[in-house]
């Protein structure tokens, strides 16, 4: 007979590293200090010029940060950092990966002083990862950083290539004044620069609310991308700040994710993109700030390229060259060609080509069996939205953790009802008199009727949700 061993509870003492300087070599290690910090602790020991700080390792956060071993490490390794403000970050170890940098998915707490504040703000950080999951659903391990918080005079972000079109000769800075937090939480408009790999000026974007980049920062923004690249194995999207002395600090290196497939630079040679607002004008008449670019541009693209695909209007190879929708100087941009509106062939070959033959047949079947049922499922799809956006409550009630998730959502469904309406334009005009299918048509007609019937906007917003489809969306608008 043998007895079972019942497995070891872990405890503290079981706990190698609490928490880590940037400059120890086992803070480049992701799996104890998540993707950010490792990324930070890499670059220092390379040389870059990285604000100085500590990480609270997944295994102290697994073990309790309110417990007294870990608290003591922490308010110890804090007071290493000086008297100075501090600003908490997370670091995921599903962040700032390859696959998505989770941008905006944690919270960062900024002006951290004192021991009450940065107990408070590791608490703030940790909870905020509840609501963030990976792709299987599950919670994975996180970190928490602690930085020194240098005031910045101008701050932003470089991609090490042009995330637009995927050249790769070209790297792309956006700059606001003050801090790159007033940008990434999409605070403020940037200046847009486009500079050669080398900082040679290409073209800018002023919007009056940064300070023009000298010659000499854009050189030396140029030599940090190089660099990073060389060092991280990929373009980098990087997070930097000038402080008053003007020098320039790397905060944060991830892989650009917002890119292009990889496929469009191969293929810029085949196929050249002809860009234009087409009928994204009326939906975004004014610049999108970063953040209204993560939460809109990225579900249409995906939306329209579905319906394209689902009726066989678009080859995959064609989605594939394609950008679909991107954003120029925070305007969106849709590819004409791709949508219809102009006819991008300009040979005979093109013209007379039998696959293009073939995929119109392809078309016109799929079309065919769409027609039928696509009436019946738009219906129920406007029916079912106008039943989830009465039951959410107003943004103003939640707190981080639900904003997030709501947020989270809102992308993946954004992404579904961009399809249908897509589809809705191709594939069923619909009657002039009822609105057609479309939510701007069936937003007009319950605009007209709620007036008729003497409703104010509140009373007609709540009873068909359907006309803020009329409303270009903003995070800032008055409510």
């Amino acid at each position: 007979m043998s007895l079972a061993i019942p497995p070891r509870v872990p405890t503290l003492d079981m706990v190698p590293q609490l928490v880590l300087d940037l400059t120890d070599p086992a803070a480049t290690d992701p799996t104890l200090t998540g993707a950010k910090a490792a990324n930070l602790a890499r670059a220092r020991a390379d040389g870059f010029a990285t604000v100085p700080g500590v990480v609270i390792t997944t295994a102290a956060v697994d073990a309790g940060v309110t417990t007294p071993e870990v608290r003591r490490a922490v308010l110890a390794a804090t007071r290493r950092l000086g008297d100075a403000d501090l600003v908490v970050r997370s670091s995921s170890t599903i962040e700032d990966i390859g696959t998505s940098s989770m941008a905006g998915r944690f919270t960062s707490v900024l002006d951290v002083r004192g021991t009450d504040q940065v107990l408070a703000a590791i608490d703030t950080v940790i909870d905020s990862a509840e609501t963030v999951r990976d792709t299987d659903g599950r919670r994975r391990p996180i970190a928490v950083l602690i930085q020194r918080q240098i005031p910045a005079v101008v701050g932003g972000v470089m991609f090490g290539l042009d995330p637009v079109s995927g050249e790769r000769r070209h790297l792309v800075i956006e700059a606001v004044a003050g801090g790159p937090d007033r940008l990434v939480g999409g605070g403020v408009l940037a200046d847009h620069y486009v500079i050669t790999r080398h900082g040679r000026f290409v073209r800018a974007t002023h919007t009056g609310g940064a300070p023009v980049l000298t010659r000499h920062h854009r050189h030396h923004l140029a030599r940090i991308a190089r660099r990073a690249a060389s060092r991280f194995g990929s373009p980098q999207d990087i997070e930097w700040l000038i402080d008053a002395r003007g020098a320039i600090w790397f905060l944060q290196s991830r892989p650009v994710t917002a890119a292009p497939d990889d496929t469009i630079g191969r293929h810029r040679s085949r196929r050249s993109v002809l860009l234009g607002p087409g009928p994204l004008a009326e939906t975004f008449p004014a610049p999108l700030r970063p953040l209204e670019v993560d939460l809109w541009i990225t579900p249409l693209r995906t939306g329209i390229a579905r319906a394209l695909h689902a009726v066989g209007a678009a080859t995959p190879g064609a989605l594939e060259r394609s950008p679909v929708v991107t954003v120029i100087g925070g305007r969106p941009a849709v590819d004409l060609e791709l949508i219809g509106i102009v006819d991008g062939r300009t040979t005979m070959r093109r013209r007379l080509a039998p696959s293009r033959m073939l995929r119109r047949l392809a078309t016109a079947w799929r079309v065919g069996r769409l027609r039928v049922a696509f009436p019946s499922l738009a219906d129920t799809v406007v029916r079912t939205i106008d039943r989830d956006l009465a039951g959410i409550d107003h943004p103003s009630t939640l707190d981080t953790s639900g904003l997030a998730e709501l947020l989270t959502a809102a992308v993946d469904e954004l992404a579904t009802v961009h399809t249908y309406e897509v589809l809705a334009g191709m594939l069923h005009a619909g009657d002039v008199n009822d609105g057609g299918v479309t939510a701007a048509g069936r937003a007009l007609v319950a605009l007209v009727a709620g007036r008729a019937a003497g409703w104010d906007d509140a009373t007609i917003i709540a009873r068909t949700p359907v006309v803020l489809a009329l409303v270009p969306p903003r995070l800032d608008a008055p409510s």
